[in-house]
């Protein structure tokens, strides 16, 4: 999913939406954080949807957790 080619990458991500498999899930929620292709993000969060809720309540909640320490860390330097 790292190719320089965003059709190559196109073509990977249809291959994983395909087959979902919730191993995949923090590869293709990096990849959708850094994927500069529109239509390679679209397919990468497709897959992402077609993972149980499970798995992406997992990741919701490690998100979340990350936002919070952000901005937890953002208030403690505006009050230094």
């Amino acid at each position: 999913m790292s190719a320089q080619d965003s059709s190559v990458r196109l073509h990977a991500a249809l291959a994983v939406d395909s087959v979902p498999d919730p191993d995949l899930l923090e590869t293709l929620d990096e990849r959708c954080a850094v994927e500069p292709d529109f239509f390679v993000r679209d397919m990468l969060t497709w897959a992402l949807t077609r993972l149980s809720p499970e798995n992406t309540l997992r990741l919701e909640a490690t998100d979340v957790t990350a936002a919070a320490s952000l901005r937890h860390g953002a208030i403690g330097r505006r009050l230094s």
